[in-house]
C-alpha cells in the first residue's frame, strides 16, 4: 500500500563507476500540497518570438527540479568527501552531483500509468460499452523502492469537464520584451484545475493507506490524495477519454 500518511521518503539512485556499482540513498520530507502548488506555479515553457516566423521555446525545468530536491531533502546515505561523509560538511547539499539530484527528483516522482492487469500488460478486447459510467485507471506508483498499484474510478467527464481541460492545456501569455521586436511567450502550468478536476470525478481510490487503515476509511480522503498522483491522473483520464471520443466520431 502507497502510505499518505508518512512523514518521508526514501529514493534510491544508483551510479556505475567502471566495474563498481553505487547504490545511494536520498531521504525526502513528503511535498505537502503547498509544495506542490508552488512547484508547478514556477513551471513554465518559456519561447520568444523572433520575427513574424520564428518562434524559439526553452524549458526551465531543470532547474525548477533541483530548487525541489533542495526543499525537501532531509539527508543523503552514502556520499562521502575525501573519506568523511558528506553529511558532516556545512554545505553538503551543493557537494550533491546536479545529475543525482535530478535523478532522486524523478523517483520521487514516479508514478506511471500501466494497463489493466497488475502485472502491466493490457487486456485486450474487441468491444466497448459506451453506456459506461466510470472509467478505471491503474498506475504504478513507487515509495521507498517499493512498487504499488494505484486504482482510480472516475465517473465519466461532462462537456463542462472537457471544455474545462482544454482551456487549462492551452493557456498561453504573450508578454512584450524590452528588446525591440522580441516577445516572451509563457506557458503557464497550473495544478489547481486539475485538482478540482479529480476531487469533482473520483469515485474510490484502492491501492492507499493512511494510517495503516485503507484510504477510504479516512475522513475527507480525497483531500489526503498527493497532488502530483491527482494532476498525473487528470492527464490520463482526459488523454484516454478523448483518444475515445475520437475514435467513436471517427
Amino acid at each position: 500500500m502507497y502510505d499518505l500518511s508518512r512523514k518521508e521518503i526514501l529514493v534510491k539512485v544508483v551510479e556505475e563507476r567502471g566495474d563498481k556499482r553505487a547504490v545511494l540513498t536520498h531521504r525526502f520530507r513528503m511535498p505537502t500540497s503547498d509544495d506542490w502548488y508552488n512547484y508547478f506555479r514556477t513551471s513554465n515553457q518559456v519561447g520568444l518570438s523572433k520575427g513574424r516566423d520564428t518562434v524559439e521555446f526553452t524549458g526551465e525545468n531543470q532547474d525548477r527540479d533541483a530548487d525541489f530536491w533542495g526543499s525537501l531533502i532531509q539527508g543523503v546515505v552514502g556520499y562521502k568527501v575525501n573519506g568523511v561523509d558528506v553529511m558532516t560538511t556545512p554545505d553538503w547539499q551543493n557537494k550533491i552531483p546536479l545529475p543525482h539530484k535530478l535523478q532522486a527528483f524523478s523517483g520521487l516522482l514516479y508514478f506511471y500509468k500501466i494497463g489493466s492487469t497488475v502485472d502491466g500488460s493490457f487486456e485486450e478486447v474487441d468491444e466497448i460499452d459506451l453506456g459506461v459510467s466510470s472509467v478505471e485507471l491503474r498506475f504504478e506508483a513507487v515509495q521507498d523502492a517499493k512498487a504499488t498499484i494505484i486504482v482510480f474510478t472516475f465517473k465519466q467527464p461532462e462537456p463542462t469537464d472537457y471544455m474545462k481541460y482544454s482551456r487549462i492545456t492551452a493557456r498561453m501569455q504573450l508578454v512584450r520584451t524590452k528588446q525591440r521586436g522580441v516577445s516572451a511567450i509563457k506557458v503557464p502550468a497550473t495544478i489547481a484545475p486539475m485538482v478540482e478536476l479529480f476531487d469533482k470525478l473520483i469515485e474510490k481510490v484502492v491501492g492507499y493507506q493512511y494510517e495503516e487503515k485503507p484510504l477510504m476509511d479516512a475522513e475527507d480522503w480525497r483531500g489526503k490524495i498527493d497532488l502530483y498522483h491527482k494532476r498525473e491522473a487528470i492527464r490520463e483520464l482526459f488523454g484516454t477519454t478523448l483518444q475515445e471520443e475520437e475514435e467513436k466520431n471517427g
